[in-house]
């Protein structure tokens, strides 16, 4: 396989955190890891070996099939779909993990997030029959933008609410004059969600994250809640 050029995003990601500190595990590269192996040790995790998966987008004139790389942990064992637990506990523990496009593909979602420490929830779809339970015990940040048209802000502060006392902790953070398609405040969407995932990160394996924490601290700690309540934080 050819080394594939890193795009804008790779690069930004790769300014965040110091993959080169110790094993890593990425979830779901296919043919452009966030993560080269040139650059850090770490292992890939997919749906499937690479064969298979150079079979299956044979055809996909945006996949650049040379640079998919060797899957150390496909989740298809041949005869199930195993979860990422299953998939990758020969090479556990992994001192981090990234997660790339996944959401979309996971054939459990449910499942999924139930081995997640923290969610971040950006302008999420959520109504009063979504079920608070998938988040028992993690960390969750909810960031909605007031003018957002396509999902509903106070469907998602209801949300928040009712997650408290089931996750183990609950934010949730308003933005005013944002949209649903978080193009106008980016900078401040972006603080927030690497932030919590980094400050979730650190809490969990102890890693530096110091100015990721103290840049999300300090935009939370811009704007109080409303008076009389914990949440919204509104910025």
């Amino acid at each position: 396989m050819s080394i594939p050029t890193p795009t804008p995003r790779a690069k930004r990601v790769n300014e965040i955190f110091d993959f080169s500190a110790g094993r890593g595990l990425e979830i779901g590269p296919l043919h452009q890891p966030l993560v080269p192996r040139d650059a850090a040790e770490v292992s890939y995790l997919d749906l499937y070996d690479r064969d298979r998966l150079y079979e299956s987008y044979a055809e996909h004139s945006q996949v650049n099939h040379d640079t998919i790389p060797e899957i150390d942990y496909p989740m298809w064992d041949g005869t199930r779909m195993r979860t990422l637990e299953e998939a990758a506990k020969e090479g556990a523990p992994f001192d981090w993990a990234l997660a790339s496009h996944v959401v979309e593909h996971v054939p459990d979602l449910v499942g999924w997030l139930a081995q997640v420490e923290a969610v971040v929830a950006l302008a999420p779809w959520l109504n009063h029959k979504t079920s608070v339970q998938p988040v028992a015990g993690r960390r969750v940040l909810i960031v909605h933008g007031t003018e957002d048209r396509w999902t509903s802000p106070a469907k998602s502060l209801d949300y928040a609410r009712r997650a408290e006392g089931v996750a183990a902790s609950v934010d949730y953070v308003s933005l005013k004059a944002a949209g649903h398609f978080m193009v106008r405040r980016l900078a401040l969407w972006n603080v927030l969600a690497n932030g919590y995932v980094l400050d979730a990160f650190g809490e969990a394996t102890g890693a530096d994250v110091s100015g990721a924490r103290d840049a999300l601290r300090g935009a939370l700690g811009s704007a109080p809640p409303a008076a009389g309540t914990r949440m919204p934080v509104v910025l």
